[in-house]
């Protein structure tokens, strides 16, 4: 995933210290600064986003990233301390942070960094021993959420169901066809363990 600059709805130089911006696609030529939140569907970060600020993107592209990034697909070039929860996410060098994710690919890695995934986890050069890798979907946040949310789902259906059992039988298989996927869905959640992958290339000798 590369995006170019003219792709974007919005260009500015800065977001600045609480700044707030909302908007379907933003190019920032420089830094999002501390206390900043920015909510894109897309987000393109030239310089870096400093460590008390919050972005939210759907696909995002930052430079130098320090602060807070919730988004379902990122391809970062450098981690330097910053927090990242992601569906899909490659990291070019990681300095050091926090990834909670589902799919991570990382090409290096330095010292202090967590990395949590529930499926699998690729890292080319690891360059110290002081690091954590581990595949566990309780501990990652956005996981849970998607979890919850298709709780909720189920819940919701299944009165649903027992409604068009007394009422309304025409509509059963419908209603049991969405919860038969809904649950589908929990079980690959919850199994992902079960196939998942940490695979580390180059490390460091003990």
């Amino acid at each position: 995933m590369q995006m170019q600059s003219e792709e974007f709805e919005i260009t500015q130089e800065f977001v600045k210290e609480e700044e707030e911006l909302t908007c379907d696609s933003l190019y920032l030529i420089k830094d999002a600064q501390d206390n900043s939140i920015i909510e894109a569907k897309k987000l393109l970060i030239d310089g870096q986003t400093t460590p008390y600020s919050s972005q939210f993107a759907h696909t995002a592209q930052i430079n130098r990233h320090r602060g807070t990034l919730r988004c379902h697909q990122a391809n970062i070039n450098t981690l330097d301390g910053g927090e990242i929860h992601a569906t899909t996410l490659h990291v070019a060098h990681a300095k050091s942070g926090a990834i909670y994710a589902q799919d991570v690919i990382i090409d290096s890695v330095e010292e202090n960094v967590t990395v949590i995934a529930s499926h699998s986890i690729t890292v080319h050069n690891v360059h110290s021993t002081n690091n954590t890798f581990l595949i566990d979907y309780k501990q990652i946040p956005i996981i849970l959420s998607k979890l919850a949310f298709i709780e909720n789902d189920i819940k919701k259906l299944s009165k649903e169901l027992d409604d068009a059992k007394r009422h309304n039988h025409s509509i059963i298989p419908q209603i049991s066809k969405k919860i038969a996927l809904l649950e589908k869905e929990k079980l690959a959640i919850v199994n992902a363990s079960q196939t998942a992958t940490i695979t580390l290339n180059n490390t460091p000798s003990i």
